[in-house]
């Protein structure tokens, strides 16, 4: 797999290859997490793609439907306002009785809506002749509408989600592009002021990126506060979500038994979600369940992991970012997590990007590649500041190269104390 950036936020270029562990080292500011936004965005973007067209298509002819209800003619001549509920729960039935018909036909549809105005509001729509053509009218606009602009539309808001509407260079005003390529398919996206105005899709994605940024989104219940963006909202419906059938649990144990003694020293017990949506541990060190959000930020990033397998969320050949993950551990913790992380993608064969700050922890992940023998699937890249934007340099066969500009603050600091103790 491969992501290629050009003039997109504050990546000048980017040519990053994700085979097994991928690295990207460098100061703050410095483009790092925008990759991984990025990887991240376009997974989402491209995501069982039919689906996502078919379930927009649902949506706004609900919509229209329950909007042309609002207001309805009686007999008197005279507009009374309809009880129409028109939250989430009265679309979400309107959606359901949708899903029985071939919405590709107008007819199918229309009959559809008859059937619910009749039934549900003591409605005959086709005593209003001009509401009927004009819900009618709408609805086959919505059927003709080219799939293509439901997708470029798709990419726009999911990529305006995650990047805040800002996704153009503020440089310059040339185009941004962005690339992946899987199997030797690409699938591409170009933005121009901030909108998607191209894409090629090679391929329908199957798998969605797990993006974990902050160990404190553990702690919500029942929804999401300061992060509401759209990969914190799908990272907390994996957190919420329930174990699966017995035997299931008892096969991904198994598969993950070496990883899951990793994780059992730091967490022993079993984490599971109460009736209020509060994650929770259950262990026989505690005498009743503990909440995990009482755990040190520390732990809850192995937290994190460890819910995320014992739900069956991390998936063979899946995806995962991690940003900055070793800022919220001790430095003896960070080792454990970078083994960690190594066994994780020897298990189940994952595509594990992170970015870090840390020499310490690169030098950790490279030792515990080599230990278990995958140091052929590890790249590190280092992030390349300049005036017309970021670049990123593959520095996998030179990693000094990635430890000197980290370790630079330590030399200053060496080179203070020298200086202090010379004048002393």
């Amino acid at each position: 797999m491969k992501l290629v950036i050009k003039n997109f936020a504050k990546i000048k270029d980017a040519d990053i290859a994700l085979n097994g562990i991928t690295v990207i080292a460098g100061e703050n500011n410095s483009g790092k997490s925008t990759v991984g936004k990025v990887l991240g965005a376009v997974f989402h973007s491209f995501l069982c793609l039919d689906k996502v067209i078919y379930e927009h298509r649902l949506k706004n002819m609900a919509s229209y439907f329950l909007k042309s209800l609002e207001f309805y003619e009686n007999d008197k001549n005279w507009y009374r306002w309809l009880p129409v509920r028109r939250g989430n729960s009265e679309k979400e039935y309107i959606i359901s009785k949708l899903e029985y018909c071939d919405i590709s036909s107008i007819t199918s549809v229309m009959e559809v809506f008859e059937e619910i105005a009749r039934e549900r509001y003591s409605i005959d729509l086709q005593l209003d002749t001009d509401m009927y053509n004009k819900l009618y009218n709408k609805i086959s606009d919505s059927i003709q509408l080219p799939d293509v602009e439901i997708i470029s539309r798709n990419i726009e808001q999911v990529f305006v989600d995650i990047f805040y509407g800002q996704c153009n260079s503020l440089l310059n005003y040339d185009k941004a592009e962005i690339s992946l390529e899987i199997q030797k398919k690409t699938n591409d996206i170009v933005f121009a002021d901030n909108r998607c105005v191209g894409f090629s899709n090679g391929i329908s994605l199957r798998h969605e990126v797990i993006y974990i940024n902050n160990p404190y989104i553990i702690d919500v219940e029942r929804g999401l506060r300061d992060d509401n963006s759209l990969l914190a909202k799908k990272l907390w419906q994996k957190l919420q979500k329930r174990d699966g059938d017995l035997v299931d649990t008892l096969i991904r144990e198994n598969q993950w038994s070496d990883v899951g003694k990793s994780l059992d020293a730091i967490i022993p017990g079993e984490l599971f979600i109460d009736e209020r949506g509060t994650m929770m541990l259950q262990s026989t060190k505690y005498r009743k369940a503990l909440k995990v959000r009482n755990l040190s930020s520390g732990v809850k990033a192995f937290a994190i992991i460890k819910r995320l397998l014992e739900n069956g969320s991390i998936e063979e050949n899946g995806v995962i970012v991690f940003d900055e993950p070793e800022i919220h551990v001790h430095p003896e913790w960070q080792l454990l997590f970078a083994e960690l992380l190594v066994l994780l993608q020897k298990k189940f064969d994952l595509t594990i990007l992170l970015t870090t700050h840390s020499p310490y922890f690169i030098n950790a992940l490279e030792v515990y590649a080599y230990k278990h023998g995958v140091t052929e699937k590890m790249n590190t890249y280092l992030s390349v500041v300049s005036e017309d934007g970021i670049s990123f340099r593959n520095v996998t066969e030179h990693m000094d190269e990635a430890y000197i500009p980290l370790a630079e603050p330590f030399n200053k600091l060496e080179e203070l104390r020298r200086i202090l103790e010379m004048e002393d």
